[in-house]
């Protein structure tokens, strides 16, 4: 607990209590969401007023081991009379509307459909579920003993120490005779019509490296992660006193360990267009490591986990490519806003680069997962080539 606090992984009470204040809020907006929505449908006021609506957090937040900055997983449960695409519309309009909200984008097109935000500055990812029920009671309930069943309790190791369920995770996950899935339940049939993890079945399921599959109905490859990290052992070293806990907080080498990376630039004219723009590539890039990793000499395929924003002054359209393909030259990263002011030709550029490291031998030929990846965002129904760019680079450290 003490590396813990040394590294400033406790969020403070300051924080603590804008997170609760900002979720009341949220769950207020929800229900006037629904509300607005069942007027729209000609409910009645009063069953309009009934309607309900609620918000569940999850991951991180639900688990208590978020830290300062780390956003909220909030699930908006919904009854069967209010669609996705009032979610999308009506919902984030609202957002946008809100006292102490930033950044609002939302992102159908997503593999999971969200909506980013910021709240009074604390980070919001929102999903909607939408049930088959008239209302949405305060006092329901999403709990389910039955993603229990089958589970032996020995596995969660209740006895022992925080460093010894973490040190003895990784051990578990390095000896994993992969690809064997790694289930904590079963994988169930359920009534709906939906696709369920099954390599028998799907080829696609067939190529999954290191598959680990959720225990909620329905079952689904949910995880892309790497052998390099178990290799480390270093909660081994930890435990038998040959390492210290700050060890393992050591800063990331992403930038020095690969040879090779792929750059992925989104970039627009426009900075509430990038947030779209940009959020739309980034959900896509999962599709690009998958199909990365069907390249015969390509070994690893290693994703950073956030993207860079930059804001680029450009006084010529000769500029404005550059900063598009990734290519921003120290006296563009250095000018400001004044310096382009009055510019026949100038322009402001807003771009986010991604960056995947590859580990490969010998140089693979990737041009067409990189290819078929331009053209899946490109798919976007809302994407402009006038307005809009996207750009892959190969590139050697």
């Amino acid at each position: 607990m003490e590396e813990l606090r040394r590294q400033g992984t406790f969020e403070s009470v300051e924080e603590a209590r804008t997170r609760e204040m900002v979720l009341g809020r949220v769950a207020a907006l929800v229900k006037k969401f629904v509300y607005q929505v069942s007027l729209n449908h000609g409910l009645s006021e009063a069953a309009a007023s009934a309607a309900g609506g609620k918000i569940f957090t999850f991951g991180s937040y639900r688990l208590g081991v978020h830290g300062p900055g780390s956003d909220i997983d909030t699930l908006c449960v919904v009854p069967k009379h209010v669609s996705r695409e009032d979610f999308f519309e009506v919902f984030e309009d609202l957002l946008r509307n809100m006292e102490g909200a930033t950044e609002v984008s939302g992102v159908p097109e997503a593999y999971v459909p969200i909506i980013k935000t910021k709240i009074c500055g604390i980070p919001l990812d929102f999903l909607m579920a939408r049930l088959a029920l008239s209302s949405i009671p305060d006092d329901l309930s999403l709990q389910d003993d039955n993603l229990l069943r089958n589970l032996d309790e020995r596995c969660l190791y209740p006895s022992a120490t925080a460093g010894a369920i973490v040190s003895r995770f990784f051990i578990i996950m390095y000896q994993w005779t992969w690809p064997q899935p790694v289930l904590l339940k079963q994988i169930e049939e359920g009534p709906l019509p939906v696709r369920v993890w099954n390599p028998k079945l799907y080829p696609a399921d067939r190529s999954h490296r290191m598959p680990i599959i959720t225990p909620a109905y329905p079952a689904i490859f949910n995880a892309m992660i790497l052998t390099e990290e178990f290799k480390k052992g270093i909660l081994t070293h930890i435990i038998v006193g040959t390492a210290t806990w700050a060890d393992l907080f050591a800063k990331h080498d992403f930038f020095h360990k690969y040879r090779y990376y792929l750059q992925v630039v989104a970039s627009t004219e426009d900075p509430d267009l990038q947030i779209k723009w940009a959020g739309t590539v980034e959900s896509r890039l999962r599709q690009l490591v998958m199909k990365l990793e069907f390249v015969d000499t390509l070994i690893c395929a290693h994703p950073f986990i956030k993207g860079f924003d930059q804001v680029s002054y450009c006084l010529s359209h000769e500029e404005m490519k550059q900063v598009a393909e990734g290519r921003i030259s120290e006296l563009i990263a250095k000018r400001n806003k004044v310096d382009i002011e009055g510019a026949p030709d100038s322009k402001t550029v807003y771009s986010t680069t991604f960056f995947i490291g590859l580990l490969i031998q010998p140089k693979p030929n990737i041009s067409y997962p990189t290819t078929e990846f331009i053209k899946l965002v490109k798919m976007w129904e809302k994407y402009d080539e006038d307005t809009m760019a996207i750009y892959v680079r190969y590139m050697k450290r």
